[in-house]
């Protein structure tokens, strides 16, 4: 499992600034809890180009695929409440 995570983290390192500072603390701190099917979607998102996933967290878009709105609800949630504390 560890070996999953650690490749799920290589590929939050991303091209643009905005997205490695949201996507890799998730990572860090709440893939070991996430469902099989949240780490399914994870990887999914991870799939896609940093300009569509930036496009989703900003919220300009939002993603065709079910569930991956809820999962990027529950990172964009909790990158702001890591600011707040």
């Amino acid at each position: 499992m560890k070996a999953d995570r650690a490749k799920i983290l290589w590929r939050c390192r991303r091209g643009i600034r905005e997205l490695d500072s949201v996507l890799k603390p998730f990572v860090e701190d709440c893939y070991d809890e996430l469902s099989p099917l949240d780490k399914n979607l994870l990887q999914t998102l991870l799939g896609h180009q940093d300009t569509q996933i930036l496009d989703w967290i900003l919220g300009r878009e939002i993603p065709d695929k079910k569930g991956l709105q809820t999962l990027l609800d529950s990172i964009i949630r909790y990158s702001k409440e890591s600011r707040v504390t």
